[in-house]
């Protein structure tokens, strides 16, 4: 197990005003996985502290702790489960139905 001070640090921006450049503006990587540091800037549903990872074959998981929603994708698809168009709906598919209808860049 890991002490709360070890996961703030793993769950914390670890790589400054660098460019992520694969996922934009408003994500920064942790010690683990990539944060998101600004939803509106990254045009996300996800709050600001949300964390996820994708493999390349479609693997998925993102963790929201201010909505408490969270998502483990497993497709098969290689990038297209990752990230983009495909992976995009399911997160508004899941926000849309819990009532979180607004967010910077989205649309709907």
């Amino acid at each position: 197990m890991l002490s709360p001070a070890s996961t703030r640090r793993l769950l914390s921006n670890a790589i400054g005003q660098t460019l992520v450049a694969a996922r934009g503006p408003g994500w920064k990587f942790g010690l683990g996985p990539m944060i998101l540091t600004d939803s509106s800037a990254a045009g996300q549903r996800q709050g600001a502290g949300s964390w996820s990872w994708c493999g390349l074959y479609g693997n998925h998981y993102w963790v929201d702790p201010v909505s408490a929603i969270s998502l483990v994708a497993m497709t098969n698809t290689a990038t297209t489960g990752a990230w983009g168009e495909f992976a995009e709906s399911m997160v508004d598919a899941i926000y849309i139905r819990s009532g979180r209808t607004a967010c910077g860049n989205c649309s709907g």
